[in-house]
């Protein structure tokens, strides 16, 4: 299959599809076990996932061995759902290694954070990881590294880009115009607006891959797909709840997610609560922790979400 088709096809199997983004267990000694990740994988699948992506930021990707990486995508994969693979942040010469692994180990697509350089570069780096691993690209719109316009659009009309990640935070006008940019160029625009996550698909986002998705997995895709069936009673009720979880989730500081999401993954039994640390990121204090679960346990008895949970 040549990597047009790859392209099409992947489209066609994305559009109206919500990817999570699981985290990673750590030991106390910071190594990852993936030993859990067979069982939490599949509860999030369970939960109404219809695709993972792994070794990407919510992961920790960038930090991981490519050995345990492709382990990650090799238990994804064996679900039978669509699985995306982070590559990019880091030395290129490994990284293209690990697109190739990627692929070998059953991702379907390419996540790319944002490369460096002039835009010859970027293009080239871009065209790299779709001609060694035949996998289709997904450009990574991030906010915290964010590409000009000019460079946006020549990386969206690239024929190895399938759809992009769009992932502005809190920057409204920024995501509205680029959902319209991606969509315009014929690729997927995928959401990563955990903030802003229904607002996002009231613009046109046409599938969904956010951080909100390691765990209460519930609260994001009842709203996925509320917005999908049009029962937009449902809709305004599920962002509602969604957006008091994501208050307190996506949060400053902001890196702090990955550890907030371990704490809720770990409430909930996804994970063993002694593999709910994250090594990598900010120190954040065992009030908040209490203050997060508490909310998310409030939350889950109100009548607003028990009706949901009985639709």
């Amino acid at each position: 299959m040549t990597i047009a088709n790859r392209v099409h096809a992947w489209q066609e199997r994305a559009r109206g599809k919500f990817f999570a983004a699981p985290v990673t267990p750590f030991d106390s000694q910071g190594r990852p076990v993936t030993e859990s990740c067979q069982e939490y994988y599949g509860a999030v699948v369970h939960a109404g996932a219809d695709g993972l992506a792994v070794a990407v930021h919510t992961s920790r990707g960038s930090f991981l061995d490519i050995a345990v990486r492709a382990e990650l995508v090799s238990l994804a994969a064996s679900l039978r759902v669509p699985v995306v693979a982070g590559v990019g942040n880091g030395n290129i010469d490994e990284e293209l290694r690990w697109a190739k692994i990627a692929a070998e180990y059953g991702a379907d697509a390419l996540l790319v954070f944002p490369q460096q350089g002039n835009i010859d570069q970027i293009i080239y780096h871009h065209e790299q990881f779709a001609q060694i691993s035949g996998l289709p690209q997904i450009v990574f719109d991030l906010y915290t590294d964010p590409y000009d316009d000019y460079t946006f659009q020549k990386l969206i009309e690239l024929p190895v880009v399938a759809g992009v990640k769009i992932a502005t935070l809190f920057d409204a006008i920024t995501c509205q115009e680029h959902i319209n940019m991606v969509k315009t160029a014929g690729k997927v625009a995928i959401s990563g607006e955990d903030r802003m996550l229904g607002s996002s698909l009231l613009w046109g986002a046409e599938s969904v891959l956010v951080g909100l998705g390691a765990a209460s997995v519930n609260l994001s895709v009842d709203l996925f797909h509320s917005f999908l069936l049009a029962d937009f009673g449902r809709f305004k009720r599920a962002s509602t709840l969604l957006d008091q979880f994501a208050k307190m989730t996506f949060a400053k500081p902001y890196e702090g997610y990955i550890q907030r999401m371990m704490w809720v993954a770990a409430a909930e039994g996804l994970i063993p609560s002694d593999q709910a640390t994250d090594p990598f990121g900010p120190p954040l204090p065992k009030s908040e922790q209490l203050g997060l679960l508490t909310m998310l346990s409030h939350l889950k008895s109100t009548p607003a979400y028990l009706a949901q949970r009985h639709k």
